[in-house]
């Protein structure tokens, strides 16, 4: 009996020993943890680092719609004794480093922060104004990126002795967004509504222009599928023909099922890099030709269009067009432009001279309705 007494204390001995040794250890990796988020390998130099917005909050996603400011943050403390002289190193991110006005922080170059000498007693605050790298050639990464933000430097302390200091941080910045329908381009205008000479042939040409995609170019999109439903008159189809402009898709494809228009737009990856623009939208210029007394008034055009973002959200919007009377003619537009976006006061105050370069351009939407295009450009001599 006393046996089997023992031999059950031995065990419960045994079980509390090994739920004691767990529950330590597990206690002690969550103080180590809590540590080793402000620690380096100095005991009197900690270091942080984190991004804000512009109400100050801390955050680890951005979204590009709202344009608000995002900064990042570091703090070095030197605990007690000596100084530190270092630096930040920012080696893998998603953002470009801007400007502080930290008293804290010597320079900024490229994506290095030097700081000014840190003395014993001092928590060295600096906030950094920062902008999400958003290249025309966008890597994906960059949608969900852990940043890694090294601190080197030296510390000295009462023994005189220069001790290195190295830490990482690694930090998350997401690119998110919260498009919904109203994000969604999908405007679609008359352009041309008039009878012309086609081929030789008296015709009605209808044009439609139907740009797509999202109005803000917010977030970047992986495909655009729409459809765009012609009904017929007097039971005849008109002759379809489309002019594409494509701009931050790489690919399209076209078919016409019965009454029905279908595009489908990709935005292919190569190298798990994207197209990104932040301006424009893909246009499509879509070529209605019916017999010259064929009565458009009142007809009516239906579009759907599903925007699929890198993010797989898939969002759909429609809208509906109806033609009127009214005359219109923009076979051919001409769009002129500065070759430089701006120019020195400085120079022009000076008197000194400048050469100030235009560009023209000609589009011609549908060329078989057009016997020739003269374009006389005079220069002005003055």
């Amino acid at each position: 009996m006393k046996n089997k007494i023992l031999k059950i204390s031995t065990i419960i001995l045994l079980i509390m020993a090994m739920t004691l040794t767990n529950f330590i250890f597990v206690g002690s990796s969550i103080i180590s943890y809590a540590a080793s988020a402000l620690e380096t390998n100095n005991k009197n130099i900690e270091f942080d680092a984190y991004f804000t917005n512009s109400n100050n909050e801390k955050i680890s996603s951005i979204n590009m719609e709202n344009e608000e400011d995002i900064y990042l943050n570091m703090q070095i403390n030197v605990k007690q004794e000596g100084y530190f002289n270092g630096k930040v190193t920012i080696e893998d991110s998603n953002f470009s480093l801007k400007a502080t006005d930290s008293s804290y922080v010597n320079k900024i170059e490229g994506n290095t922060i030097t700081f000014n000498q840190i003395n014993a007693g001092t928590m060295a605050d600096a906030k950094i104004k920062i902008d999400i790298n958003h290249d025309e050639i966008f890597n994906l990464d960059n949608l969900n990126k852990v940043n890694v933000i090294k601190l080197e430097g030296t510390y000295f302390d009462s023994s005189e002795r220069d001790k290195t200091i190295e830490a990482k941080r690694e930090i998350p910045l997401a690119i998110v967004e919260n498009n919904t329908e109203e994000n969604i381009q999908n405007s679609i205008e008359v352009i041309t509504n008039k009878i012309m000479s086609v081929d030789g042939q008296e015709k009605r040409v209808v044009q439609l222009s139907w740009k797509l995609g999202l109005k803000d170019n917010n977030y970047p999109i992986k495909e655009i599928e729409t459809k765009l439903a012609v009904t017929s008159i007097n039971g005849e189809m008109p002759e379809i023909s489309r002019v594409v402009t494509l701009n931050t898709m790489t690919n399209y494809d076209y078919s016409l099922d019965g009454s029905t228009v279908n595009m489908k737009f990709t935005n292919e990856v190569n190298n798990n890099e994207i197209k990104w623009k932040t301006d424009g939208n893909e246009k499509v210029i879509l070529t209605l030709i019916y017999d010259n007394d064929a009565n458009v008034d009142g007809q009516r055009f239906t579009t759907e269009q599903k925007v699929r973002l890198y993010d797989n959200k898939e969002i759909t919007a429609s809208k509906e067009l109806t033609l009127n009377g009214e005359e219109k003619d923009s076979i051919v537009t001409i769009s002129s432009y500065p070759e430089e976006a701006s120019m020195y006061k400085g120079r022009l105050y000076a008197g000194l001279e400048k050469e100030y370069v235009t560009n023209t351009s000609v589009d011609i939407n549908l060329a078989k309705a057009i016997n020739s295009v003269e374009i006389t450009e005079n220069a002005n001599q003055n």
